[in-house]
């Protein structure tokens, strides 16, 4: 995804996990979050949380292959902004990042 993201968008980080992506956040300032439900250390979720804590004003989008009503409900009284199911079809997570933005 990073990758076709790299086309359109000038500065990407990634991390491997929840934690390793709220520490970057910590340490830099980012116009937008990315981030999968599914991840080791810390999951999607939990990392949306703390880092709408942290700056509640911070576009989030959430990627899953979930398609549970309760992960959606999560996302909504986290405060995440778009929500987007698996497979992510990049035109339409580049018109997510555009509402965001």
């Amino acid at each position: 995804m990073a990758d076709s993201l790299s086309l359109c968008v000038r500065d990407i980080d990634t991390a491997k996990d929840g934690s390793e992506g709220l520490e970057l956040f910590k340490k830099k300032k980012y116009d937008i979050v990315i981030t999968d439900i599914k991840m080791p250390v810390m999951n999607g979720m939990v990392m949306a949380r703390e880092l709408k804590a942290l700056n509640k004003n911070i576009p989030v989008i959430v990627t899953t292959a979930y398609n549970d009503a309760d992960f959606l409900i999560e996302c909504i009284d986290i405060g995440v902004n778009q929500f987007i199911l698996k497979p992510i079809i990049i035109n339409r997570l580049i018109d997510s990042i555009k509402k965001c933005i």
